[in-house]
């Protein structure tokens, strides 16, 4: 539930009232919205599929504009989202890539993109069905495929290729809430997707999908290990577990005593085999055997994680960051013997 992510509750969607301070929700898919105030409500209208071509030519052309002047033919979004953002992601080679994407339900259901580093924001919520944007996957190689999905729960999966200003209809149909996607190798892109305890798998990079796994228990995460291809070793959590797919074996299931939320691979793990799972209870646990057995690292973490992250150049420089609800962002310069807190205060969920 959002309140176990360290979420606030979102508003509840109102009827107009004609009082300054209501937002107006018109329904499923928003075709526009009022709002007096400071929130950022200056878009134009949320075009139903297909968007006609005016629209798109409008995004793509806000899409492009440079640092530092504003786009003349869509106004873009001023300021950033008052709503809880309920996923942000950089893109993978940030910041030589300045793009950020954010996401939030709630009044606004907002889908934002920026192209500079998070200074001025697009709406581009253009084609996206349902309402609530649950993961977002960004393709390693996305400053040349452009190539983004994300997760709308009951809505299923969308994907983007251009970057984000379209949305293909859903590909995959049923819950969706969990969504990654590996880099072009041989031709071949996986991507695997998760809703309730259904795991799915693509090799053509979203083109069609197929079963790979039933959890015993609701999916909360999912994981690949670096350079993953169509053959790659997947982590999946549940409410009391860590799954494990390494190639075309059989999953294998090792236990963990709370949720898990979040599963980030070591960025050597070719070579040390380890794994990092954040819970929901029991905090940060670490697998040296590629997910074989998991124990409580050595040092004392937050007991709720969020978020796990573990610096690229790893094990050269052992820094560890894990996001809290409660404590901002821990972290850890020795490999998770110890930790100390950051200068971040309050909830963070990624």
């Amino acid at each position: 539930s959002a309140a176990a992510h360290g979420f606030t509750r979102p508003r509840e969607k109102r009827k107009q009232t004609g009082k300054s301070s209501d937002a107006t929700f018109l329904g499923g898919n928003p075709v526009s919205w009022g709002w007096s105030g400071c929130n950022p409500s200056r878009f134009r209208p949320y075009p139903r599929w297909p968007p006609p071509p005016e629209v798109h030519e409008s995004i793509r052309a806000a899409s492009t504009h440079e640092l530092g002047t504003k786009p003349k033919s869509v106004m873009p979004v001023r300021h950033h989202p008052h709503d809880v953002c309920s996923v942000v992601r950089l893109a993978p080679n940030f910041p030589e890539d300045t793009s950020v994407f954010s996401a939030s339900y709630g009044s606004m259901n907002l889908f934002l993109r920026s192209r500079n580093r998070g200074f001025g924001w697009d709406n581009t919520r253009s084609g996206m069905f349902g309402y609530k944007i649950s993961d977002i996957a960004i393709a390693p190689d996305s400053k040349k495929s452009e190539l983004i999905f994300v997760a709308l729960a009951e809505a299923g999966l969308q994907r983007s290729k251009d970057g984000g200003t379209i949305w293909e209809p859903p590909s995959v149909k049923t819950n969706v809430t969990e969504i990654e996607v590996g880099e072009l190798k041989d031709g071949k892109r996986l991507a695997v997707c998760a809703g309730n305890q259904t795991i799915m798998h693509s090799t053509d990079g979203g083109d069609t999908w197929a079963w790979l796994g039933t959890a015993d228990s609701g999916v909360t995460a999912l994981a690949l290990a670096p350079n993953a291809t169509a053959k790659p070793f997947i982590a999946a959590g549940t409410t009391n577990a860590v799954m494990i797919k390494n190639g075309d074996r059989d999953w294998r299931t090792a236990t963990v005593p709370s949720p898990v939320h979040c599963i980030e691979f070591s960025p050597d793990f070719a070579n040390d085999k380890t794994i990092w799972v954040g819970t929901y209870g029991h905090g940060l646990f670490v697998s040296v055997d590629a997910g074989k057995s998991f124990a409580p690292t050595v040092g004392e973490s937050p007991i709720l994680i969020n978020d796990i992250v573990v610096a690229p150049t790893w094990p050269k420089c052992p820094d560890i960051f894990v996001a809290t609800p409660r404590d901002g962002v821990p972290a850890s310069r020795d490999g998770a013997t110890t930790w100390g807190k950051r200068n971040l205060p309050g909830a963070a969920t990624s």
